[in-house]
């Protein structure tokens, strides 16, 4: 019905009454066409999925890192001091929005908004192999945002931390997260979620 309109707004834009001598005739803007929408649309939706993958496969790799050389407990520290610069250097680098939630939380700061920790609710209980991505565009205050969400499961190297942690994890999580959650978990479950936001770009 859209394309329907629209075409029938351009065929009368397009129309002009023959005349004896040339005028100007002032025309109105035409809307936009609803594929260059949903091409501003996907890019944004495509912004905010390679945001997240960015993020995932920079954590991931830092973690590795760290306990190859280090072991779990001095990467617990590292992660402490390092994830949340991390994160903001991703969300600078692709111009988004972009973090982790869950509902069991080692650090407060990755709560995260309202949208991904209902959407991490909705799927708390499906296992993680079964989950699927969440992709949206919603409109707020007049501005559309693309929205994405995948979730994080439990791999083997997450054990170490969020498993059943040796004793020397157990001090430094008591040291540096008093308050954690995010200990009691195994292989294969659903630890949480990343997310990213992507405004669309009018124009785009």
């Amino acid at each position: 019905m859209r394309n329907l309109v629209f075409l029938l707004l351009v065929a009368c834009g397009g129309s002009e009454a023959p005349v004896e001598t040339p005028v100007e005739v002032e025309r109105a803007a035409e809307p936009a066409a609803p594929e260059a929408s949903a091409d501003a649309e996907g890019a944004a939706l495509a912004a905010a999925k390679e945001g997240a993958k960015a993020l995932g496969g920079t954590l991931k790799a830092k973690v590795i890192e760290g306990l190859a050389a280090n072991g779990p407990a001095a990467t617990l520290e590292m992660c402490s001091q390092e994830a949340q610069g991390l994160t903001a250097m991703v969300a600078g680098e692709h111009q988004i929005k972009v973090g982790r939630t869950s509902d069991k939380l080692r650090n407060p700061n990755n709560a995260g908004p309202e949208w991904a920790q209902a959407w991490f609710a909705s799927v708390r209980d499906t296992p993680v192999a079964e989950v699927k991505p969440m992709t949206e565009v919603v409109e707020i205050d007049g501005k559309k945002v693309a929205r994405f969400a995948a979730p994080i499961g439990i791999a083997e190297p997450c054990l170490l931390c969020h498993g059943s942690p040796g004793d020397d994890v157990k001090a430094k999580l008591s040291e540096l997260y008093p308050e954690d959650k995010a200990t009691g978990y195994e292989l294969g479950q659903l630890r949480g979620a990343i997310w990213a936001e992507a405004d669309v770009k009018s124009g785009s």
